[in-house]
């Protein structure tokens, strides 16, 4: 009987829960595994100076992302039409969005708003440095005071901040998961092995039990 309730309490306890784990597949995790997935696809902006730098590239791994468009893995969209995307095709989990980083936490601050989880992350890969500045004529005066001044907002954060503050969420979903949850609810297809490892200590327990009644 001892054998029993030992085998019975630990069939019910960490075992158990450890057997009812459902396993999904991992996440891209970088470019390359995106361009090595033959279900896998991309996302960019139609005529726009990351498609060009894409397709510009004669060698490394960005020169496999633009040979994805001749195999038909290549989506080009407008802008508009981003956030529709995300759940006809990157929630699928065969695609992803290549964008500059401030369109990226836009969308993923905005679904956050919506939905309260971050279903989205950002790929460890940076493809290019994002660069903003200003036109001034030739030889115009205001250059110098312009250049300082833009120097010194980048150099205090001042910029980082201004987009932090006017976009909501903005830092709610930039760091990628380390767990992912998945809730399903539970049916025999998913819990068969918890009753064969059950009713296999049963049987042990009663094989044991008859062996003790017998001695």
């Amino acid at each position: 009987m001892l054998m029993t309730l030992v085998l019975t309490r630990s069939y019910a306890g960490n075992l158990i829960s450890h057997l009812a784990v459902r396993y999904i597949p991992k996440p891209y995790v970088n470019l390359r595994e995106l361009v090595d997935d033959k279900s896998g696809g991309i996302i960019w902006q139609q005529d726009s100076s990351t498609e060009q730098y894409i397709r510009s590239k004669e060698m490394g791994i960005l020169k496999e992302v633009a040979d994805l468009e001749q195999k038909g893995r290549a989506r080009r969209i407008p802008v508009k039409e981003f956030y529709s995307s995300i759940d006809n095709f990157v929630k699928r989990g065969d695609h992803v969005i290549i964008l500059y980083d401030e369109f990226l936490s836009i969308l993923l601050g905005q679904q956050f708003s919506n939905t309260g989880r971050c279903d989205l992350y950002l790929l460890k890969d940076k493809i290019k440095p994002s660069m903003a500045g200003m036109m001034v004529p030739k030889d115009s005066p205001f250059l110098p005071p312009f250049n300082d001044r833009a120097l010194a907002i980048n150099e205090f954060g001042l910029y980082e901040y201004w987009i932090q503050s006017a976009i909501p969420n903005y830092t709610a979903c930039l760091d990628p998961p380390t767990k992912i949850s998945v809730s399903n609810s539970l049916s025999i297809s998913n819990l068969w092995g918890i009753f064969v490892v059950l009713f296999g200590g049963f049987f042990v327990s009663l094989i044991f039990l008859g062996f003790e009644t017998l001695l």
